[in-house]
């Protein structure tokens, strides 16, 4: 029973980024099942997640490619990410050292009310994620 055992914890301790990985996998496709309102969406989900299991085979060559896990994780999440569309407020964004911004931002800032600090330039409003146009 203890040799089962050890060996159950060796199996882990070797596994455990994989695990790890399966581990908010599956979390993240529950959430999203928990979102879905429809069948159709539901059967377009799980479509998606074909692919998805199919690019998750690749893992073991993807640990043999990258060597710390958070490396891993990076590459498998930004792979298999789902960018949901949605708008973004106009805002103020920090700017690169030794950046300005254009006076056209400066004018749209002052429009909306938004007061610029140094090295701040203005972002209008956009949409972003999935086929956002």
């Amino acid at each position: 029973m203890e040799e089962k055992k050890r060996k159950g914890i060796e199996w882990i301790k070797e596994h455990k980024t994989e695990l790890i990985i399966a581990g908010v996998s599956i979390g993240a496709i529950l959430v999203s099942i928990l979102k879905m309102k429809s069948c159709a969406m539901i059967e377009e989900k799980i479509n998606e997640l074909k692919g998805i299991v199919k690019n998750m085979q690749e893992v073991p060559q993807l640990i043999k490619e990258t060597d710390n896990a958070e490396g891993i994780c990076k590459r498998v999440v930004k792979e298999n990410v789902v960018r949901v569309p949605h708008a973004v407020r106009m805002h103020p964004r920090n700017l690169p050292v030794g950046y300005r911004p254009s006076s056209t931002r400066i004018e749209a800032a002052a429009k909306c009310g938004c007061e610029l600090l140094p090295g701040q330039t203005f972002v209008k409003a956009y949409h972003t994620g999935g086929n956002a146009a």
